[in-house]
């Protein structure tokens, strides 16, 4: 809008000084005039043109949003809900570890849905880096039984959205890699530099090879790549069968000191 009236204002400026040197003192007031006319002519005429952008640009901003948000929701309901429930298939002759796993999943998804940090938000992905973390490398542990020894450097940061998807896209690096490493340790490695942070997942176990994911397979399409692109960030892979496997997250911060 701004753009628009600027140049009107210019092009109405540039016809007043060429008429002023074209024509009479006495004819300049109603050449001034047909030039004020001809401009509210032009923006009645696209008056239309104008609101019809103007509402094309909104819908197009709410689909988008809308859009992210469903993507948010998928990726959540994969690492949570999804895992639990395969869980609860290969445990079904366990009912006390089936009912465990259940009464814990429904507490999770009520916080996710309910909790006191709002829709969408977990109080320990509400904390700094270091105890989120933390908080998601322990709830791996308590769910699949391996050890996960998260280690941080280079000082906490408070979350914001980058770094929550960081953290969140970690988990789901981490749940891979106890569901299908086949180890007993899982290593996370957090670096905080200024301007970036670097998460590192790694593994020595089984490997495979991406290219022979299937693509009914959402873990990493969805809930690592996909999350860490809407965020800004990158994701870096590396894996040999027989070898283990390495992920590398990065994400842009603002440029200050770690506390």
């Amino acid at each position: 809008m701004l753009r628009t009236l600027a140049g009107a204002l210019f092009v109405a400026a540039g016809i007043a000084v060429f008429l002023f040197g074209q024509l009479q003192l006495g004819q300049v007031q109603f050449a001034l005039l047909a030039v004020l006319v001809t401009l509210v002519g032009v923006g009645v005429i696209t008056v239309p043109w104008w609101v019809r952008l103007a509402r094309e640009l909104t819908d197009e901003r709410r689909e988008r949003i809308a859009e992210t948000e469903r993507a948010e929701i998928a990726a959540h309901l994969h690492d949570s809900v999804l895992q639990t429930l395969a869980l609860i298939q290969r445990q079904s002759d366990q009912p006390r570890e089936v009912a465990r796993l259940a009464r814990s999943q429904e507490r999770e998804l009520r916080t996710w849905l309910y909790g006191p940090g709002g829709y969408g938000r977990t109080p320990q992905l509400d904390a700094g880096l270091t105890e989120a973390l933390a908080a998601a490398a322990a709830e791996v542990e308590d769910t699949y039984a391996v050890t996960v020894n998260p280690v941080v450097v280079g000082g906490d940061r408070p979350l914001d959205d980058r770094l929550r998807a960081l953290v969140l896209a970690g988990r789901e690096a981490m749940v891979n890699a106890a569901k299908h490493a086949g180890v007993a340790e899982v290593s996370v490695f957090c670096e905080v530099e200024t301007g970036e942070v670097h998460l590192f997942v790694r593994d020595r176990g089984k490997g495979f090879d991406p290219d022979t994911v299937p693509d009914d397979r959402h873990g990493l399409a969805d809930s690592v790549h996909g999350r860490m692109e809407r965020h800004g960030g990158t994701v870096r892979l590396r894996s040999t069968p027989g070898e283990g496997t390495e992920v590398h997250l990065t994400v842009s911060t603002p440029q200050e000191v770690p506390s």
